[in-house]
């Protein structure tokens, strides 16, 4: 329902929002940027933060207004099993059975809804 607004503009709303909730988390549980390790800590939270999180962000808002909402529900879903793909082929984490058949649901239920609104079209 938010057309008019730039995808830029809904992303630094978005990102700017997570950074308030997340730095009063952080000063509340007293940890936070200042307690990773020395040297590297907070550029690469900064780095992480800005050009990884903030880029994706960019680039998923700014598609949305040339998706259906299916779609973008649907790729919404496919997010945390990609993060579990990932984490098993690149930093090689032993999946667990419920991990396991949980992305199996997501992929099988994204797979479902799209097969079903493709046939009813």
């Amino acid at each position: 329902g938010i057309t008019d607004v730039p995808a830029v503009e809904k992303t630094l709303v978005q990102m700017m929002t997570a950074a308030a909730v997340m730095s009063l988390y952080a000063i509340l549980s007293h940890s936070g940027p200042w307690q990773l390790p020395r040297g590297a800590g907070l550029p690469a939270l900064l780095v992480i933060g800005f050009v990884h999180t903030g880029l994706a962000y960019l680039l998923y808002i700014s598609s949305m207004s040339q998706l259906s909402g299916q779609s973008v529900a649907l790729s919404s879903y496919i997010d945390p099993a990609s993060a579990l793909i990932f984490s098993a082929l690149f930093l090689h984490e032993q999946l667990s059975l419920a991990q396991l058949s949980g992305a199996a649901l997501i992929l099988g239920g994204s797979a479902f809804g799209e097969l079903y609104r493709a046939k009813q079209t």
